[in-house]
């Protein structure tokens, strides 16, 4: 109960751990968490404990990702909270992972939230790019960009056309 208080102070929501349960929760919850939270434009920070673990953290002006990359062992032998790297991430890495995070969910991405978190206009960063991708892998509108079934059996492909596309760097944020 110490350490949930204590990452609750600190602003970090955990969100796979329910604290009235004590459980984890289920891989439909995570994703009706995940959907209702880029539904309204936002990411809810996560903290990953344990071996191979990671985290995402959010402040007004920095994000980071925070890894785990030690083996069950070595973790399990190492310093408490050791081991852990830090990458602070620029806007192009967050337009990324907004990209690999969306389009993991059945409401994809909608545009308008997508040109008010990144100021850019989704249409004109990637419609070259969709207009080479199989029709059968997305739907795109002029309010959402989703992908289909058979779009997430090759969702990998489909985020590292566009993520090309990001310009590099990108200074706004």
């Amino acid at each position: 109960m110490a350490k949930w208080n204590c990452w609750k102070d600190c602003g970090i929501d955990l969100a796979n751990w329910g604290m009235n349960t004590m459980r984890c929760r289920t891989s439909q919850e995570m994703d009706d968490i995940a959907n209702t939270t880029l539904c309204i434009g936002t990411w809810i920070p996560y903290l990953g404990l344990g071996s191979s673990a990671a985290s995402f953290l959010q402040s007004d002006s920095h994000s980071w990702h925070y890894c785990q990359k030690e083996d069950l062992h070595a973790f399990a032998e190492g310093t408490l909270f050791g081991g852990y790297e830090i990458e602070k991430l620029g806007s192009d890495q967050l337009i990324e992972e907004y990209l690999m995070m969306a389009l993991r969910t059945n409401r994809g991405i909608e545009k308008n939230l997508f040109k008010a978190r990144f100021s850019l206009d989704f249409d004109l960063l990637f419609s070259k790019t969709i207009a080479n991708l199989d029709p059968l892998w997305y739907k795109d509108t002029n309010y959402i960009f989703i992908l289909s079934k058979v779009g997430w059996l090759v969702l990998d492909e489909i985020i590292l056309r566009l993520a090309l596309q990001i310009p590099q760097p990108l200074d706004r944020h």
